[in-house]
């Protein structure tokens, strides 16, 4: 705390005055202190995900034991025509990964729909690591190429 001189009454007085920087200082300390310890304090869940060594994209399917499993634009899956889920979906995916063919399970998306289809996409990966199937590819639409060169 700095004093300054006044007159009062043909004296020399020493007013008190108080310094705001270091006040400032420790405010602005403290305010990015709690800032800071509230960013730490976020608690991240994550969802454990193995996907297989080998990841590829653009391939052709091959072999002859091909399974496919489409999700429709409203997120119900759809299996040989016939809408599946539950129980049943359990029991296909583990005859799949019973069959000493090792069939080839193709997850496909449609590209028009109004549903969010990415929590059906990860319970249905749950289910596949459950029953043991390890040939899954998630396939999609064909990307439609611009012109060459950009311009």
């Amino acid at each position: 705390m700095n004093r300054t001189r006044t007159r009062a009454g043909g004296s020399d007085v020493l007013a008190p005055r108080l310094e705001m920087m270091p006040l400032l200082d420790v405010v602005f300390l403290l305010l990015t202190f709690f800032i800071y310890s509230f960013v730490v304090m976020v608690r991240a869940d994550t969802l454990a995900v193995e996907l297989s060594p080998v990841a590829g994209g653009g391939g052709s399917a091959a072999g002859s034991a091909v399974e496919v499993l489409a999700i429709d634009g409203e997120g119900d899956l759809i299996y040989d025509g016939r809408p599946i889920g539950g129980a049943a979906l359990d029991t296909l995916l583990r005859d799949l990964a019973a069959d000493p063919a090792s069939p080839t399970l193709y997850i496909s998306q449609a590209a028009e729909g109004t549903a969010d289809r990415g929590p059906v996409v990860f319970e249905l990966i749950q289910r596949i690591e459950r029953a043991g199937l390890r040939n899954v590819s998630l396939v999609g639409p064909p990307v439609e190429e611009g012109p060459a060169g950009g311009g």
